[in-house]
């Protein structure tokens, strides 16, 4: 991992202006961190970590990504256990539910990004 660089964080949704609001969310909790990047990590140069949601990535994408190297933290619309079990099968690191509430969310990234442990 890039220990002088702020860890880069993809945000791939189905629609533009939720991975806008996702995108903004995580710039304003992790501040100089991390770099938030709007796009498919697969056509990208990669990324640390992946925020993406289960109309986004199919639970072979995240397989995927995680083949890789990537975290990957997946957003479900309507969770269900047995998706939840095909998602952290494929190897995702966390299952969340799309809830206004970014608590969540926020404290699953947090646990990949490395200068966030170094700064405390």
């Amino acid at each position: 991992m890039r220990e002088s660089q702020a860890t880069r964080i993809f945000v791939k949704a189905p629609h533009g202006g939720l991975e806008s609001a996702l995108a903004r969310t995580l710039a304003a909790a992790f501040g100089e961190f991390v770099v938030v990047l709007i796009g498919d990590p697969e056509t990208e140069d990669g990324g640390d970590i992946v925020v993406t949601t289960d109309g986004a990535s199919s639970p072979t994408e995240v397989s995927d990504l995680t083949e890789n190297g990537q975290h990957v933290v997946v957003l479900a619309a309507l969770p269900d256990e047995i998706a939840e079990a095909s998602y952290r099968h494929a190897g995702a690191s966390a299952y969340l539910p799309m809830v206004a509430a970014v608590g969540p969310l926020v404290s699953a990234v947090a646990l990949f990004v490395p200068s966030l442990a170094e700064a405390v």
